[in-house]
């Protein structure tokens, strides 16, 4: 077997620049949706606990709510974004939780269709 010389040396550091980056990319592209996923995910459970306590406490659609509401007896601990891990806007019940990055524009996409 042969040594390598410069020029193998190179070819070999440049083919791994390609491969770099096309795959950056991706990974990057993969994170952000990962993180609107689990945001959606986040907001839909909101939207869940918001309904548990309206059930179980008789509160009519409107009704004040808050993350403070919903911890811990609906949700285990207060839902953040991960795009910024800010708390959500939880809103009254019956209406949609709203994502800060959403409202920002730091994130797009995080939301959840009107009610």
């Amino acid at each position: 077997m042969r040594k390598l010389d410069r020029t193998d040396f190179f070819i070999i550091v440049v083919v791994i620049l390609l491969l770099s980056v096309m795959a950056v990319p991706l990974y990057i592209k993969d994170q952000v949706a990962y993180r609107k996923e689990t945001c959606l995910t986040n907001m839909r459970k909101i939207v869940w606990a918001k309904q548990k306590l309206a059930t179980t406490n008789n509160r009519d659609k409107g009704s004040d709510c808050t993350m403070k509401d919903l911890v811990p007896e609906y949700l285990p601990e207060e839902l953040k974004c991960p795009s910024g891990a800010k708390p959500y806007i939880v809103n009254p019940i019956g209406k949609n939780p709203v994502c800060p990055n959403q409202l920002n524009g730091k994130a797009k996409g995080h939301a959840l269709s009107s009610n």
